[in-house]
């Protein structure tokens, strides 16, 4: 947390650290966290269009339209393998309710 007023820096992350970051949470069984990371650092989409997405847009998909929910463009993303597997790997292990409910619930069942 930054006192207000006061400049602050960020900086990047490498690539094979995300990579090593995916990996080391699936090892983990953290597979939740692994594709809401994975999603993020492979299609570039923001937090909440990552959250409104559904597995029948990405599984087993080698590409998906949405439409942005911040600025309301339809936006065609294709996956790559790596990601096409990873999806695959999180999706038999997360075990969801149905291939059209939302990739990401809570622990209540409940849409983050």
């Amino acid at each position: 947390m930054s006192l207000k007023y006061s400049s602050t820096t960020a900086d990047y992350l490498q690539w094979s650290e995300a990579m090593n970051l995916i990996r080391k949470l699936a090892r983990d069984s953290n597979y939740k966290m692994s594709l809401l990371i994975a999603l993020g650092c492979f299609t570039g989409l923001r937090i909440s269009d990552i959250l409104a997405l559904r597995w029948n847009q990405i599984l087993d998909a080698e590409e998906f339209t949405i439409i942005e929910i911040k600025t309301g463009k339809q936006r065609t993303i294709r996956i790559n393998m790596q990601l096409q597997q990873h999806i695959r790997d999180c999706y038999e292990h997360i075990n969801p309710v149905g291939i059209n409910a939302p990739v990401l619930i809570s622990q209540k069942g409940t849409v983050y």
